[in-house]
């Protein structure tokens, strides 16, 4: 099949195949931020440290004098940021609550817990648990946008 450069068909694949390839890579770059943020954060020191509690709260709302939430969305699911105890490496105990909630909760009251917290601020906690959603999630967006982009990118040789 030959199209002609200038034929309606010719523009709908050019066009069609430049959105499917930025649309892919929307997808990669989303993958690619997952894998950077997901780990942990720039300079974080690492510690064992144990569940002790956990703060329950609905996505979006914000505490108010009093710990009373307002915002959010109504019936939005309960996420659960863990609470715990851990020691520096300088020998500070601390008792800190990640900012960062899942549903289910990352673990169990007195499951010990790799904590990885900034030095300069160890009440800035982020909380490592048995499994990884993360991984499977920043997997699926770099495969699929790698994917898409790549169909994209196909279609956009082909046309030319």
């Amino acid at each position: 099949m030959i199209i002609l450069a200038s034929s309606p068909a010719h523009h709908f694949f050019v066009v069609f195949g430049a959105a499917l390839a930025g649309f892919g890579l929307v997808f990669v770059l989303v993958g690619l931020i997952i894998r950077t943020t997901a780990g942990g954060f720039r300079g974080a020191a690492r510690a064992q440290g144990t569940i002790v509690d956990f703060a329950a709260r609905v996505p979006g709302t914000i505490r108010g004098p009093g710990g009373i939430g307002f915002g959010g969305s109504p019936g939005g699911d309960m996420v659960y940021m863990p609470t715990v105890e851990f020691t520096t490496a300088d020998g500070t105990p601390v008792r800190a609550t990640s900012h960062i909630g899942t549903n289910p909760r990352p673990g169990k009251v007195g499951q010990t817990v790799t904590v990885m917290y900034d030095p300069r601020n160890p009440q800035r906690v982020r909380v490592g648990s048995v499994k990884r959603t993360a991984g499977c999630l920043e997997v699926a967006f770099l495969v699929f946008g790698g994917g898409v982009a790549a169909l994209g990118i196909v279609i956009l040789i082909a046309a030319h």
